[in-house]
């Protein structure tokens, strides 16, 4: 049963698990994108407030649309001016920026597992160590860990 629309449906467990999805909310969240998109491509970079304030391009913001494929500059508040597609910039902003929260908000094994991070092999695993490995890191997304 899905917890948001309450709809009844069959699937099997492990892909349940793995990425949770409803039908009927697939379905509406597809229909909401497509609306938005067609907005997106016909609003100019110029009708968006956050957009038009970060631009930073030789063109007329008046003539890009924000659905525009094309990678355009922009200036972020910490200063960076990253090239990236406006679309991208207005759903996820600079992305030099979101680098800096992602390792900001990473747990490292060594804070979250001090004791089995003492079992980490000092020379079978290269340039990797507890302190710069995320601690829910999949077996194999790390080349040759060892303990």
């Amino acid at each position: 049963m899905c917890p948001e629309c309450a709809l009844q449906f069959t699937e099997q467990v492990y892909l349940m698990v793995q990425n949770p999805d409803c039908p009927a909310c697939r379905e509406v969240a597809s229909a909401a994108w497509k609306e938005r998109w067609a907005r997106l491509k016909v609003t100019s970079i110029s009708e968006i407030p956050e957009l038009a304030a970060a631009w930073a391009d030789d063109a007329d913001p008046r003539t890009v649309m924000v659905g525009d494929f094309g990678m355009r500059k922009f200036r972020c508040s910490a200063g960076h001016m990253p090239r990236i597609s406006p679309s991208r910039f207005l759903d996820a902003g600079c992305p030099h920026c979101r680098g800096v929260r992602s390792q900001e908000n990473k747990q490292w094994l060594a804070d979250i597992s001090p004791e089995l991070a003492k079992q980490w092999h000092p020379t079978r695993n290269g340039r990797y160590t507890p302190a710069n490995v995320v601690w829910d890191s999949k077996p194999g997304s790390v080349d040759r860990v060892g303990w």
